[in-house]
Formats: C-alpha cells, sequence, structure tokens
C-alpha cells in the first residue's frame, strides 16, 4: 500500500510537470502568434505605404507630362525651419530624382521652381531672398540628377500675394514646379518674383 500511495504521489508530480511544461508551451505560443500578428500588421502598414508612394510617384509624374504645376509642399520635400537645409536629406533626394526622371524625359520643355513662404515677420524682399535660396536647393539636386541647367528658372515669391497664394502657413512654405505650359502662371511669378536663373 506504501508503494502504491508513492507511486501514486510519483504520478502525480509527473503530470504536474507536464501540465506545467504545458502551459509554459501554450504561453509560448500564444507570445509567438501576438508577435506574428504584430509583424503580419507591420508588413500591411508598409505595403500600404509602397503603394500611396507609389500612386503620388505616378500622380507626379503624370502631371508633370501633362504640363500641370507641382506644388512641393511640407509634405513632400520639408524644409528645417528657417533653413534651406531638408528636414530629411534623403527623403528629399528620392524624391526629386523621380522630377529629374520625368524632366529628363522632356528635354524641350523648361520649368520655373517658385518658392514660397508663409506670412513672417520681415520685409517682403526678404522673403523673396529666402524663398529662392529654397528653390535653388531643389534645383541643385535637379542638377545633380542629370537635370539641363537650361530647363530651370529660380524665383523667389516669398509672402508676396499671387494667384496661387494658400489660406494656411503650411501651404505657403512650398516650392511650385511650373512648367512653361502654364503661360500665365510663369509670367505672373516672374513678374511678382525674385528671379535668378540657372547657371
Amino acid at each position: 500500500t506504501e508503494t502504491a500511495g508513492q507511486e501514486l504521489a510519483a504520478l502525480r508530480e509527473k503530470e504536474e510537470a507536464v501540465s506545467a511544461r504545458a502551459e509554459e508551451s501554450r504561453l509560448r505560443h500564444a507570445g509567438v502568434l501576438q508577435k506574428c500578428g504584430f509583424l503580419d500588421e507591420k508588413l500591411k502598414s508598409a505595403r500600404e505605404e509602397i503603394r500611396r508612394y507609389q500612386e503620388e510617384k505616378e500622380q507626379l509624374a503624370e502631371s508633370l507630362a501633362e504640363g500641370q504645376t507641382v506644388m512641393l509642399d511640407e509634405e513632400t520635400l520639408a524644409f528645417l525651419p528657417d533653413s534651406c537645409a531638408f528636414r530629411d536629406e534623403e527623403a528629399a533626394h528620392r524624391q526629386l530624382q523621380e522630377i529629374a526622371a520625368v524632366i529628363q524625359k522632356l528635354p524641350d520643355r523648361t520649368f520655373v521652381l517658385a518658392g514660397s513662404t508663409a506670412d513672417v515677420a520681415g520685409s517682403l524682399e526678404n522673403t523673396r531672398t529666402f524663398a529662392l535660396e529654397r528653390a535653388r536647393a531643389v534645383q541643385d539636386v535637379l542638377l545633380e540628377e542629370g537635370v539641363c541647367p537650361e530647363q530651370l528658372v529660380c524665383v523667389g515669391l516669398g509672402k508676396a500675394d499671387w494667384s496661387r497664394r494658400q489660406t494656411d502657413a503650411a501651404g505657403n512654405r512650398a516650392v511650385w514646379l511650373i512648367p512653361d505650359t502654364q503661360e500665365e502662371l510663369v509670367r505672373e511669378v516672374l513678374s511678382v518674383g525674385l528671379k535668378e536663373e540657372a547657371e
């Protein structure tokens, strides 16, 4: 009877050990599933971001090819505050590489790079000069990417009032890419802004 009791106790210990290992395995498996779910969500998010990027790239190329004006605002080409340096150099270069590739397919077309600013303190002339420097920063990258200098003209609009002036400050912190097909708009920015041609 004593031996039977000992065997029963040993069996219960084994059963408890097996149950503990099974629970540990279940928790580990649940953790793996949770991590897989998290990674799956991250993958879906990355795919969605790539899809949006591809759509934006195609839309940009289509707009330029059709002779439409393109606004490079803080969402597509952000500068550091009060600076002509890009907030994200790598992202800015990627974006401008796409633009350069389209422009190179349109060798007979010229473009005005018109910089505009929010209604900041300072004279109109100072904001024009600052906006011109930002337009030239964009131009420099496009030239590095193989765009012909003769295809680009830089203009600084600053906080000047013009037909595409936005109602919000963020919308005015931009560089506009205006093709020569937009003749009226080109005439306007050249008359309103501070002009400097590419060398």
